[in-house]
């Protein structure tokens, strides 16, 4: 009789890695080129969980969570994009993995670059997904601001999330439902990390300088609000070398509304 799980990745870590009185999230799937996944501010490791089954057939996929989301810990309070770097290259270390392609989901973005900056031998690629990453330049300086805060999702009909399209429940509600509960299992973002992001940045210059080793493709969504897609085709423009693709029809989460395509893309990029 064949085996009906001889085809499916390989599930080859769980765990925590422990550094400066924290105790970190990872989990790895699959084998051959590594491709680590960062999550966004309302995130965690498990909502990209429409990426790791397919994209571990061919990669090693890997997903962590930052300090103080997901089961991660952030007892000391020292959560920062530059953390989240450095605790990714630790779990890298843990797992034994020398370089990695990288996929950052808007906040994501900024530990991703920041990783990038500081480990370029150890970069094969970054994906900005929905992310201005900090790349920073007084003309585009007021994409940075904090934007007014939003009512509660809570308030908000049953589906609806700033995160997704407003069509997007029309078309998979269990999916989009699906969205809000993930969202519940996650501690409050620590409430300065909006700050910390809006303060940790690189020049163009620098971007510009990185991107000639390592190659960069930034992605957005048509109907992103929070980073709306001109801002994100702007920074393309910026990063001379740099790849761009919208998904139309999407908001802020491509890899979660439009996920076969969305892996595609993340799949050919990283070829």
């Amino acid at each position: 009789m064949e085996d009906v799980f001889a085809q499916r990745p390989k599930k080859t870590g769980q765990g925590y890695i422990e550094r400066e009185g924290e105790r970190i999230f990872y989990e790895s799937t699959g084998e051959g080129e590594a491709i680590v996944f960062g999550h966004g501010l309302g995130g965690s490791h498990a909502i990209f969980f429409q990426q790791v089954p397919e994209l571990a057939r061919s990669y090693r996929i890997i997903t962590f969570d930052q300090r103080g989301f997901g089961n991660s810990s952030n007892r000391n309070e020292m959560h920062s994009p530059h953390a989240a770097a450095e605790d990714m290259k630790a779990i890298l270390d843990h797992l034994g993995v020398e370089k990695a392609h990288l996929v950052g989901q808007s906040m994501g973005g900024w530990c991703m670059l920041d990783f990038g900056m500081n480990y370029p031998d150890r970069t094969l690629s970054i994906v900005f997904s929905n992310s201005l990453a900090g790349i920073y330049q007084e003309d585009i300086k007021h994409f940075y601001d904090i934007p007014a805060p939003r009512p509660p999702v809570t308030s908000l009909p049953l589906g609806k999330h700033f995160g997704l399209a407003d069509t997007f429940y029309e078309r998979k509600p269990e999916i989009a439902f699906l969205y809000l509960q993930i969202g519940t299992m996650c501690p409050k973002p620590p409430a300065n990390m909006r700050n910390l992001i809006r303060e940790t940045f690189f020049t163009v210059d620098q971007v510009n300088e990185l991107n000639k080793k390592v190659p960069m493709l930034f992605i957005t969504g048509s109907e992103d609000i929070t980073f709306p897609p001109q801002q994100i085709e702007k920074l393309h423009q910026l990063i001379t070398a740099s790849k761009f693709k919208v998904f139309q029809g999407t908001a802020h989460s491509p890899y979660y509304e439009l996920p076969e395509e969305y892996n595609e893309v993340i799949k050919q990029f990283c070829q």
